[in-house]
């Protein structure tokens, strides 16, 4: 689901608004998409998510870290429908937690996690470490002109 989006902004925000919308038998949690996607059309709006392949292409990072929060969500989703199996990672779980019992506090650990989880797969996870910039390199990502 989220690969066949991967190239294609538009599309990433057209899945993350629909994790969204209402599902038969949850509780509502459509209150809770304007932040999300407000922050998705940022990253939009400065071309961050653009392909690889696009005249001017985004930032790998960016991407990535777009990537799995997409991924995370939509695997809470998929579990929530029925899907058999545990959650993946803290991050999942925590996405299952919020479908499961939305509130500010449970948006917040799920996204907060999500971007974690992608901010140290993407920086520190490469092998390049804290010496290479540290904590502040991985949140401020790196400059797309």
């Amino acid at each position: 689901m989220v690969a066949a989006v991967r190239h294609d902004p538009a599309l990433r925000l057209r899945l993350a608004s629909r994790l969204y919308d209402g599902q038969p038998g949850r509780v509502p949690i459509r209150a809770y998409r304007r932040a999300e996607l407000a922050f998705m059309r940022w990253q939009v709006s400065r071309g961050v998510l653009a392909p690889p392949q696009s005249p001017q292409p985004g930032s790998p990072w960016w991407r990535s870290v777009n990537e799995g929060l997409l991924r995370d969500a939509c695997e809470a989703d998929q579990l929530l429908a029925g899907r058999p199996g545990p959650a993946s990672s803290p991050a999942v779980a925590r996405w299952v937690d919020f479908l499961r019992t939305p509130s500010p506090r449970t948006w917040y650990r799920a996204v907060n996690i999500s971007c974690g989880t992608a901010l140290w797969r993407g920086r520190w996870g490469s092998g390049r470490g804290a010496r290479s910039g540290g904590w502040r390199a991985a949140v401020d990502g790196p400059t797309v002109l």
